[in-house]
């Protein structure tokens, strides 16, 4: 698939799994030289070194939560000054548990804080 992303920066949050994981093989793959966040720093590790093994882009590792307002600059300022600008931002962290009656207000405001909140941070932060 050619994408036409080739010298394009991208930050992908959630990076360590699932979608987050995909997209930032597609999209090293494709020659876009890629920033990936999650709070599994071991788990972006094994992704970079698959990436590169794979001969995709090999991406830069910037682990961190967030939710955590101070940990958003720090992934923003540091994916910034080792890609040298940030072109895409890809929010893909997020997730929630089994809906059920037995869910708690506290279990609510996490997965918001993931789901909304801070997606809403880190595109602030980018912009």
């Amino acid at each position: 698939m050619e994408l036409e992303l080739s010298g394009r920066t991208c930050l992908v949050s959630g990076a360590s799994a699932g979608i987050g994981a995909g997209i930032a093989r597609v999209l090293a793959r494709e020659g876009v030289r890629v920033a990936m966040t999650a709070r599994r720093g071991d788990r972006l590790q094994q992704l970079a070194a698959e990436i590169g093994e794979r001969g995709g882009v090999p991406p830069v590792v910037v682990a961190g939560d967030i939710t955590q307002a101070d940990e958003i600059t720090r992934i923003v300022d540091e994916s910034i000054s080792r890609l040298g600008r940030i072109d895409i931002l890809v929010n893909s962290a997020g997730g929630f548990r089994a809906l059920s009656s037995e869910n708690t207000h506290a279990l609510w405001e996490e997965a918001f804080a993931l789901n909304f909140t801070a997606a809403r941070r880190l595109t602030e932060a980018v912009l």
